[in-house]
């Protein structure tokens, strides 16, 4: 069996402390893992986001910082999610008695930041399946941006590394050739027709048709 660590369902330490009774045969899942009878494989960085109301004062092509996020009130899973604990660190908070908001999946908190109750981070490959309301707007930020790295567990004594590792370099072929809805439609055609996007040579129309500037 296949399971995805995911920040919606069980928290994750339960997760992971089924793979040695081989409920689980591999987990995806942030890595490190604490637990000493399974192997690891790192696939790829997953970076976040700063998912903020769409009337946010912040600009959309800003890149945003620590400072920005601390203005804000943060919206956090419930405790044993890992996402929880990544945003924290990020943040430098040891703990959230100023935020008074908290929820127990990532798509609750979504609906909070669209209706204007605060901000969050959101893992860049979650993107597609939990932003989809036109409330939310997200912005990137600034380096060194946050992220987490992502990647395969299995138990030590598993038959099945050569298929994990292929299984692996599945998920990583399938990521690049998907992209996360992180801009509008315009801004996505003028970085495909624009050899330098900060240099712009071409007008864009309403149907995001670019034609050279005279």
């Amino acid at each position: 069996m296949i399971t995805a660590s995911r920040a919606d369902r069980k928290p994750d330490a339960h997760i992971v402390g089924r793979a040695p009774s081989r409920a689980l045969d591999v987990l995806l899942l942030a890595l490190p893992v604490d637990q000493a009878d399974l192997e690891t494989l790192q696939l790829f960085e997953d970076y976040f986001l700063l998912a903020v109301p769409a009337d946010d004062p912040l600009p959309e092509r800003s890149r945003v910082c620590t400072r920005d996020v601390d203005a804000r009130r943060l919206i956090l899973l419930e405790e044993g999610h890992c996402l929880r604990d990544q945003a924290l660190a990020y943040c430098s908070r040891r703990s959230v008695t100023d935020t008074g908001l908290g929820a127990t999946s990532l798509g609750t908190i979504m609906q909070m930041v669209a209706s204007g109750y605060g901000v969050t981070l959101v893992p860049e490959v979650a993107v597609d399946a939990e932003v989809r309301d036109e409330r939310i707007k997200l912005l990137r930020f600034a380096e060194p941006k946050p992220s987490r790295t992502v990647g395969l567990a299995w138990r030590s004594t598993s038959a099945r590394k050569t298929d994990f590792a292929a299984l692996g370099r599945v998920f990583v072929e399938a990521l690049k050739a998907s992209k996360p809805r992180i801009a509008s439609p315009p801004t996505i055609a003028r970085e495909k027709i624009e050899p330098d996007p900060s240099r712009p040579r071409y007008f864009l129309t309403e149907s995001a048709v670019g034609y050279p500037m005279r």
